[in-house]
């Protein structure tokens, strides 16, 4: 049941962000490294808040690999990481 929505969230992450390292997706790094590079404070912030929005874990690692090779910063992709819920199933 989660399965098509797993495989569009990751093809959508890499239609907007492109491949890592490289300029050719929809949103340019340069708007990436302007709203998160670096380790600011608006920058921790901002990923603080869109990883809490994110419901999946899988999606943000698959977001967040993008934006790094798009220029994000390290504090703030861990901000994003760890920011949103976290599954510990039970099975």
């Amino acid at each position: 049941m989660i399965l098509p929505l797993l495989f569009g969230g990751v093809l959508i992450a890499g239609f907007w962000l492109g491949m890592p390292g490289t300029d050719n997706g929809i949103i340019p790094n340069q708007w990436i490294a302007w709203l998160v590079g670096g380790n600011s404070l608006f920058a921790n912030l901002l990923a603080s808040v869109v990883g809490a929005s994110c419901i999946l874990h899988t999606h943000r690692g698959a977001i967040v690999q993008g934006l790094l090779g798009s220029g994000m910063g390290k504090g703030p992709a861990l901000a994003l990481l760890l920011a949103g819920p976290h599954c510990h199933c039970r099975v």
